[in-house]
């Protein structure tokens, strides 16, 4: 039985109570959203003026006939044989020279590299992405998708953007491009991805000219995301 007289200090006491509780947990939270903050800076996305062409990507939007015509890509082992061309067995096969893989990739990588100084120089430093394998995937008589496999177990599903440069000529081995390659991914930091990718301009006559529209991009997990360039425009 709680005594009349006792009441008002009761409820006194559980007002003092529940108000100091109240505080150390404002306290608290205060602290731990200013820890996320530190760790998790928002930086904007760097502007930068290089001869690229940017294209529209939105899988959204992708019509029904052209979802139709991006199939999902296999592992190796398990391709279809004569839709998948090998870069580097193509190379071969065109060049019968003893280490001209390892001429042109190296010639490759090394134009990586001072595209990658010349942005570092415009404040902008991509992380570059070493390359497993690279392919043609043919369809149709014209349809060439371009096909990488990474040595890197990052989510190509979240690539929203990709910069592709003007091509250059391989002096090394006539008939071949090369162009840098930029990601731009869903990520606080907006730090794009480079890569560089040899591709021969006409594998066969009745393919046409490869047109770098059509890629699959696969980690060493052999996650693979497929995306379809709707538009390019030359930024100058």
């Amino acid at each position: 039985m709680i005594y009349p007289h006792l009441k008002p200090i009761i409820h006194l006491f559980s007002y003092l109570i529940a108000a100091i509780t109240k505080s150390i947990w404002k306290v608290a939270i205060h602290k731990v959203s200013y820890k996320i903050n530190l760790f998790i800076p928002v930086l904007p996305v760097p502007k930068f003026e290089l001869l690229y062409q940017e294209n529209k990507l939105d899988q959204e939007i992708v019509t029904k006939e052209e979802q139709k015509d991006i199939q999902p890509v296999k592992k190796p082992q398990e391709s279809l044989k004569g839709s998948l061309i090998n870069t580097k067995e193509q190379l071969l096969a065109d060049a019968k020279e003893e280490g001209i893989v390892q001429k042109v990739y190296e010639w490759a990588v090394g134009l990586m590299m001072k595209e990658k100084e010349r942005l570092k120089s415009l404040g902008v430093e991509p992380i570059d992405l070493e390359i497993i394998d690279m392919s043609l995937l043919v369809e149709g008589k014209k349809k060439q998708i371009n096909r990488v496999i990474f040595n890197s177990e990052f989510d190509f599903k979240k690539v929203t953007n990709i910069l592709i440069s003007q091509s250059v000529p391989c002096d090394l081995r006539p008939g071949y491009q090369y162009v840098n390659v930029i990601l731009y991914a869903t990520s606080v930091s907006q730090i794009p991805l480079i890569f560089p990718y040899v591709y021969k301009t006409r594998i066969r006559n009745q393919y046409g000219k490869n047109n770098l529209k059509h890629w699959v991009l696969i980690n060493k997990k052999f996650e693979e995301a497929s995306h379809l360039v709707n538009n390019y425009e030359t930024i100058k």
